[in-house]
């Protein structure tokens, strides 16, 4: 949404853009959500200094202090019930405690697992294996656990993590240039929001949960579509619009000399 406030959408798509952020900051702040609060003020001030223009003008110090103000506001109101919130465990103990199901718990079973089978216990096999087998190594006794994850192999780790590291690429390279042009500014958004995802995934199970599992998929569709039409364009002569008349996309050459301002 804050690449789509930064980029030439029509007017109402802009300020449409404008209201989602405004009230996915306010729903995040609901959460209490130790981890999602930093990551999601992370991926927004990333996304806005990736998007806006290094220009200042009266118009833009007016729009950061109303929302610094905003911002300022929401946080007072809710500052109780989030030192509450992050006063309720440290790092520490979240992760080298001995509490039942915290963060650590899953990440010693999960290298309990990797030690005695070299191939993982399988999609979706978690909550038997650890039940009945692993968890009692570790002094856990607990009926099935409904969780998705699953132990991957060595294999299996190294493919996923170059999978993610292809998603970055691919978002990574609407970063290297400053274009207001809409199809250049969503992928430098779906770009953050993946970083936002990653990150999220590090503290919870973020990446299995359905919904989100599904919707990350049609951003990295619409992400794989935008970096496949910057390529053909990058490699388009400017005299020729046939690989954009292919993708039914206007043809905006401006002062860049380029299709789409990608060169």
């Amino acid at each position: 949404f804050v690449a789509a406030a930064n980029s030439n959408f029509p007017r109402y798509l802009r300020h449409f853009s404008l209201l989602c952020c405004g009230t996915a900051s306010v729903t995040i702040l609901l959460t209490i959500s130790r981890a999602g609060i930093p990551i999601f003020a992370l991926v927004v001030v990333g996304a806005t200094l990736a998007c806006a223009s290094l220009r200042i003008t009266f118009r833009k110090a007016a729009a950061v202090f109303l929302v610094c103000a905003a911002v300022s506001g929401v946080v007072y109101k809710s500052w109780d019930t989030l030192m509450a919130r992050y006063g309720q465990a440290s790092l520490k103990d979240e992760y080298l405690g001995d509490q039942f199901e915290n963060r650590g718990s899953y990440l010693r079973q999960a290298w309990v697992i990797l030690e005695d089978r070299f191939f993982g216990v399988g999609l979706n096999n978690w909550s038997y294996w650890v039940s009945e087998v692993y968890g009692p190594q570790l002094g856990i006794f607990y009926e099935a656990y409904p969780n998705t994850n699953d132990a991957p192999s060595k294999e299996a780790l190294g493919g996923f993590v170059f999978a993610w590291l292809r998603w970055f690429q691919m978002g990574a390279s609407f970063l290297r240039l400053r274009s207001p042009e809409a199809m250049h500014r969503l992928g430098v958004g779906f770009f953050f929001g993946t970083c936002g995802i990653f990150l999220q995934s590090q503290t919870e199970w973020t990446y299995r949960q359905t919904h989100i599992f599904y919707t990350f998929n049609v951003l990295l569709g619409a992400l794989a579509s935008l970096y496949y039409l910057k390529r053909i364009a990058a490699r388009t002569p400017v005299e020729s619009d046939e690989a954009m008349e292919e993708f039914d996309v206007d043809v905006d050459v401006g002062t860049t000399g380029s299709p789409l301002a990608y060169r």
